[in-house]
């Protein structure tokens, strides 16, 4: 019993406030340090004559040291300041388990030193894994730049929906989190106790499978024990307080303004709680790991007897009369921040999404019917000088044929069935069908988006009239520019995995930003130059709803219908369902 009490996490609850303001310091100097780093950054750009770089960039960017110096600078940036913060919180918890001194200064060296361990081979092999895998497979450690990696919205609907790649994609996650847990100790090794990295590794293998079960069962019980603990406080700061209210209002006891200010009060505090509360699990996280290290790998070194520590009342008023000021705020202009009328259309990708067919003629009258906005198209060129639509480089996918269009007759294209049923559209079937019915995004695909492609396409459209209902697009730069240049009447947008500098400079009608890039600062960044906003390619509830209630001008998705049912339904929802969305799409 004594030896269990001992281990009571809570005894060091202490630790956690002292680590929580680590992370407070040190997210400040994060920011800071992304400033100069974006001032650097764009210094390299101004040396070789550029104000921006975006992916379309990337070639060239290889071809010059300033493109290296970045890509190895940021990268070790990354995988530094990963293993760095990583490597403080395994300081702190140590010298809390051992009750010994906290000091700020001390502790950062002590970690800064540590570092060492990882210029190897194996332990560049764990800090990477560590910043990038898991981010990448859902299983971010801390808060970092690295944690909002992810493989894009668009990447995993389509790996979800067809079985090859889903077993493969959850056998892959599946393999990485094996890994995880087979060398969970890695890092103790390395950062606490100063191993190479190799006997690191081997210790963390052996210490997992000496009695792994038990440490796995009490794993789970620590994160059943903080889940339940964290439901509880959203129970009693959030859902308790606002069932209130809304009773109060159903009954009339509350004016409309009075119950505004009161939704937006408890979504801010008891927010702000549960916030305080997930910020708070890292420390704990680290805390219990280091228990579990230590207490197999230095059963020697007893667990010291903490001081437990307090929350100033002064703090949590503090904490109250923000959440008051900001609710008075908010719900003064309660319309404003909680848009009820959306503006952001949506565009059906590759034809009408999921409605039918993908780049066929029955997909785009699917996307007509469904009250789309625009109609996104892959448009390719064959051997024989006709364009057709296919997304991909071959036909391989959705005709079961490898060949490339541009190795195909258009009579050849013609037999084949997309999905077994459609015939492969021709832009001019396309530009037809939707004459004076939908808005077409066009992007010029593959090889064969030259300046011909970008000729023959102009003359198409302009014979037919569309010149307002059509817009090039691409993720290749040069058609962009090349458009720009030849027909500059023509509306251009630049499709952007990323972009930096003044990307807002570049030679465009509109940007379309993958979701991971579309900030609302970025958008209002490109609004302010005059510039159209598309994001793509959103397919869940949550990335629809976040950027439907956004600035941007358009969303690309391939659930037209779910994106459609979420645009109708907002101007039916009630005051605090607009609060919660736009403070969690995902609800």
């Amino acid at each position: 019993m004594r030896k269990r009490r001992q281990s009571s996490l809570l005894r060091y609850r202490g630790a956690f406030w002292r680590m929580l303001g680590y992370q407070a310091v040190s997210k400040g100097l994060l920011g800071f340090g992304m400033w100069v780093a974006r001032q650097l950054s764009g210094a390299l750009l101004w040396v070789v004559g550029r104000s921006n770089y975006s992916h379309g960039d990337l070639p060239y960017m290889m071809r010059a040291w300033p493109g290296w110096v970045l890509l190895i600078a940021g990268t070790l940036a990354l995988v530094g300041y990963t293993a760095f913060d990583l490597s403080v919180s395994l300081q702190f918890s140590r010298r809390a388990l051992r009750g010994e001194a906290l000091d700020f200064r001390e502790i950062m060296a002590s970690a800064w030193r540590a570092l060492r361990r990882l210029v190897s081979p194996l332990g560049a092999l764990v800090a990477l894994y560590v910043t990038f895998i898991l981010p990448l497979a859902g299983a971010a450690v801390g808060i970092s730049l690295t944690n909002s990696f992810s493989i894009p919205d668009y990447i995993v609907s389509w790996i979800v929906r067809q079985r090859p790649q889903r077993i493969l994609y959850f056998t892959a996650l599946a393999a990485l989190a094996a890994l995880g847990v087979v060398y969970l100790f890695a890092l103790h090794g390395l950062l606490l106790d100063d191993l190479p990295a190799g006997a690191a590794l081997r210790n963390a293998r052996r210490l997992t499978f000496r009695r792994g079960g038990r440490r796995l069962g009490r794993a789970a019980a620590f994160l059943a024990a903080s889940l339940l603990g964290l439901a509880a406080m959203i129970a009693l700061c959030t859902v308790l307080p606002l069932t209130l209210v809304a009773r109060l209002r159903a009954g009339l006891k509350l004016s409309l303004a009075a119950a505004r200010f009161w939704y937006v009060f408890i979504v801010l505090l008891g927010g702000g709680a549960c916030l305080a509360a997930a910020l708070l699990f890292l420390p704990a996280q680290a805390l219990f790991l280091t228990a579990l290290y230590d207490r197999e790998a230095h059963p020697e070194i007893p667990f010291a007897r903490p001081e437990p520590a307090r929350v100033h009342p002064l703090a949590l008023l503090g904490a109250a009369a923000l959440a008051a000021v900001l609710a008075l705020m908010l719900s003064a202009n309660f319309d404003f921040f909680f848009p009820r009328n959306l503006t952001t259309q949506i565009i059906a990708h590759r034809g009408g999404g999921m409605l039918s067919t993908e780049n066929t003629v029955e997909g785009l009258e699917a996307a007509i019917e469904a009250g789309a906005y625009a109609s996104e198209t892959d448009v390719r060129r064959t051997a024989d000088g006709h364009y057709i639509l296919n997304h991909d480089e071959t036909f391989a996918r959705v005709a079961g044929d490898r060949r490339r269009p541009s190795e195909m007759t258009l009579a050849q294209i013609k037999r084949l069935r997309v999905d077994g049923t459609a015939e492969v559209a021709t832009m001019e079937e396309i530009l037809d069908a939707a004459k004076g019915r939908i808005r077409l995004y066009i992007e010029l695909k593959g090889r064969t988006a030259d300046a011909r492609m970008i000729d023959e396409l102009y003359d198409m459209i302009v014979a037919r009239d569309m010149l307002d209902q059509c817009v090039f697009i691409s993720l290749n730069y040069q058609p962009i520019v090349l458009t720009e240049a030849m027909h500059p009447d023509m509306e251009t947008v630049f499709l952007c995995y990323y972009a930096f500098g003044n990307f807002e400079d570049l030679v465009c009608d509109g940007l379309g930003l993958e979701a991971a890039c579309a900030t609302d600062a970025n958008i209002a960044r490109i609004h302010d130059a005059g510039l159209r906003v598309d994001v793509w390619t959103c397919n869940t509830t949550s990335s629809i709803t976040q950027f439907l209630l956004s600035d941007a001008d358009g969303v690309i998705t391939d659930e037209v219908a779910l994106a459609e049912t979420l645009s109708d339904i907002f101007p039916q929802h009630r005051d605090l369902t607009r609060i919660l969305n736009a403070f969690l799409p995902e609800f």
